[in-house]
């Protein structure tokens, strides 16, 4: 019940504001579905929903993200991760703008009970243009990780740096959308805790509205349970929907 409500919390505190103030401002948003299915001698099926929502004006931008993810093999559950993000952003179409930012998480492959993230920092957009659009961000964060009693970790609570590089491209006459997000987390108390999480997403559109979508990730932790790996990579494939 505490995961759930945290991660209700979470949605509560972005979309409210959407919603109330989408009258006056710009606000949108979109949600993607993703999967993949192996048959055979080996049966796999995963898949993701991924969605965001945001309002902006020129002084303030609040975001919302959500995902969740579901995998089994052989009929087993394997991987099952819940996990939303609240961000706002304070002059967001200048060249540097602050930020603070709160995130929840679950993740059942790597045995994560929950994990909260909350703090501030200050991006800098340094590539804008009618088809680019790149920025950096630097934050400085607590972090809190609770892992389940089967994975013989203590609980994690340090300080943490957030380095953020993030960008979208827009290729081929708009055939072609790139969007891209890496992280780098490293811990300030201990060198050996630290995580890196690369996404890209490549979306051919079919409308205004649909578009066929391929995403690869690659996610790394370095303080795991001893019979998990640290590294993950995923490709998969799927619709998005911009509304």
């Amino acid at each position: 019940m505490k995961k759930l409500a945290t991660l209700c919390c979470a949605f509560v505190v972005a979309v409210l504001p959407a919603s109330a103030q989408k009258n006056h401002h710009d606000w949108g948003g979109s949600l993607a579905a993703e999967a993949i299915v192996q048959t055979g001698n080996v049966e796999t099926q995963f898949f993701t929903l991924r969605g965001d929502v945001s309002t902006l004006d020129s002084v303030v931008e609040v975001g919302f993200h959500g995902e969740f993810a579901y995998g089994e093999q052989d009929a087993i559950k394997n991987q099952q991760l819940l996990l939303g993000a609240t961000t706002v952003d304070f002059w967001p179409e200048t060249v540097l703008s602050p930020f603070v930012l709160g995130t929840a998480e679950t993740n059942f492959q790597r045995q994560i009970d929950l994990r909260w993230q909350t703090g501030g920092g200050l991006k800098w957009l340094f590539w804008h243009d009618t088809t680019n659009e790149v920025s950096l961000s630097a934050a400085a964060l607590f972090d809190a990780t609770e892992y389940e009693p089967t994975a013989n970790l203590d609980p994690v609570r340090t300080g943490r740096g957030s380095f953020r590089l993030k960008g979208r491209h827009i290729l081929l006459n708009t055939y072609l959308v790139i969007t891209h997000t890496t992280f780098f987390q490293p811990s300030l108390s201990s060198s050996e805790d630290f995580r890196w999480n690369t996404l890209v997403t490549f979306d051919v559109p079919l409308s205004s509205v649909v578009s066929l979508r391929t995403s690869i990730s690659n996610t790394f932790e370095n303080i795991v349970p001893p019979d998990k790996k640290k590294h993950d990579a995923k490709l998969l494939f799927g619709l998005k929907v911009t509304m």
